[in-house]
């Protein structure tokens, strides 16, 4: 590849991610939120399969050169931020860093519809948390989590008696459930997606449903599609190649991102609690697995490490 194709390549790679950090839209200009997201899906899917017709067959595999040349400072690295994430060092030089920024220093943007009533909120509250989440075990795991979360400033605990008769904006809350897993007898997932039923029959949309797209609508591009294009590339290796694979997981991955401030009340719910005792709302500061939100937000963070870790590799060697 001469300097000229490989410039332009670049400079379509840079296009393709600034593009990519602008919220998601459907064909027509109109903003995807959850009454639309289906509509958003499918031709996400149209656009998907189009561009996989009309792309040419390539390697995914690609040799060290050891070219890379690091960049000089970017500015200062910040010493402070909200949650666990700040880019820093050669993570300022990504196209993504200044939105990185505005997520690590103002939070996520939490676009989750109009404020619920304060009888939408009371029923809520009364619906309380699923039923698996009452058993006695749960009960127990869930109290040392959430001390856990308290301690990491990950999450606060309110009594409702506080804030019941005037309660924050944007105060919305949904059922907890504890689901068997795997490696711990318990996963805790916050149903957004679950509507509350008043007593006149009238339905509050879930969280999900009320919510505007904010993040960036590239970062989940490759979502779904990674076991695909590594089976590819499997197929394409030399036969007697020896291939090596890493996976690597970041714990707690959405809870190391937190919310835009005041924004943390639409994730609360009711923490299961044993018969008699006063009720308490969780409000987490960071976003929750479960928010339709949070895997963009979140790979907006890990597909620039991808790109900094990358770079970072292609430096020479010693």
């Amino acid at each position: 590849m001469s300097d000229n194709e490989e410039e332009e390549e670049n400079w379509s790679w840079m296009q393709g991610i600034c593009a990519g950090l602008d919220p998601p839209t459907l064909w027509s200009g109109e903003r995807v939120s959850g009454q639309n997201k289906a509509q958003h899906r499918r031709e996400n899917k149209r656009a998907r399969i189009a561009k996989q017709e009309a792309q040419p067959s390539a390697s995914y595999w690609t040799r060290h050169r050891g070219d890379f040349v690091m960049p000089p400072p970017a500015g200062k690295n910040r010493t402070e931020w909200k949650g666990d994430m700040c880019p820093q060092n050669l993570a300022l030089h990504h196209p993504a860093a200044a939105k990185l920024l505005e997520y690590a220093t103002g939070g996520c943007p939490c676009n989750t519809g109009k404020p619920w009533t304060k009888e939408q909120i009371w029923a809520a509250v009364e619906r309380g948390p699923h039923k698996s989440a009452l058993e006695e075990d749960a009960i127990a795991q869930l109290e040392g989590e959430i001390a856990e979360k308290v301690k990491a400033k990950q999450c606060k605990v309110v009594l409702w008696d506080d804030i019941k008769d005037n309660p924050p904006e944007q105060l919305k809350i949904s059922p907890l459930a504890m689901i068997p897993h795997k490696s711990r007898k318990y996963r805790a997932i916050l149903d957004l997606s679950f509507r509350i039923k008043l007593k006149n029959g009238e339905e509050v949309p879930s969280v999900n449903e009320g919510t505007t797209l904010e993040a960036p609508a590239g970062a989940i591009d490759q979502l779904g599609h990674s076991l695909q294009r590594i089976i590819h590339a499997f197929a394409q290796a030399d036969e007697d190649s020896k291939i090596f694979m890493a996976k690597f997981d970041i714990k707690d991955g959405f809870w190391r991102l937190q919310c835009a401030d005041g924004e943390e009340w639409n994730f609360a719910y009711v923490l299961p609690q044993r018969a008699g005792e006063p009720v308490r709302l969780v409000v987490p500061w960071s976003l929750q697995m479960g928010w339709v939100e949070s895997p963009p937000y979140f790979c907006a963070a890990s597909e620039t490490g991808r790109d900094v870790a990358a770079q970072y590799a292609e430096t020479p060697v010693g």
